[in-house]
Protein backbone atom coordinates (compact mmCIF):
# COMPACT_ATOMS: atom_id res chain seq x y z
CA UNK A 1 0.00 0.00 0.00
CA UNK A 2 0.89 3.64 -0.34
CA UNK A 3 0.62 3.97 3.32
CA UNK A 4 3.24 1.20 3.68
CA UNK A 5 5.73 2.51 1.41
CA UNK A 6 5.90 6.13 2.99
CA UNK A 7 6.41 4.31 6.60
CA UNK A 8 9.37 1.80 4.59
CA UNK A 9 11.05 5.03 3.14
CA UNK A 10 10.35 7.00 6.48
CA UNK A 11 12.23 3.83 8.17
CA UNK A 12 15.43 3.61 5.45
CA UNK A 13 16.10 7.58 5.99
CA UNK A 14 15.72 7.02 9.33
CA UNK A 15 18.40 4.24 9.30
CA UNK A 16 21.28 6.03 7.64
CA UNK A 17 23.29 9.08 9.25
CA UNK A 18 23.47 11.98 6.71
CA UNK A 19 27.15 12.13 7.02
CA UNK A 20 27.02 8.27 5.60
CA UNK A 21 24.71 9.67 3.00
CA UNK A 22 27.33 12.16 2.15
CA UNK A 23 30.42 9.77 2.41
CA UNK A 24 28.71 7.27 -0.78
CA UNK A 25 27.84 10.18 -2.74
CA UNK A 26 30.94 11.21 -2.43
CA UNK A 27 32.64 7.78 -3.03
CA UNK A 28 30.20 7.68 -5.93
CA UNK A 29 32.22 10.52 -7.61
CA UNK A 30 29.56 13.35 -6.44
CA UNK A 31 30.67 16.41 -5.05
CA UNK A 32 29.41 16.79 -0.92
CA UNK A 33 27.22 18.89 -0.62
CA UNK A 34 28.40 21.37 2.34
CA UNK A 35 25.34 24.11 3.78
CA UNK A 36 26.85 26.72 4.65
Amino acid sequence: TAAGLTIAIEDAFAAVRPDECRNYLTAAGYDAYEPT
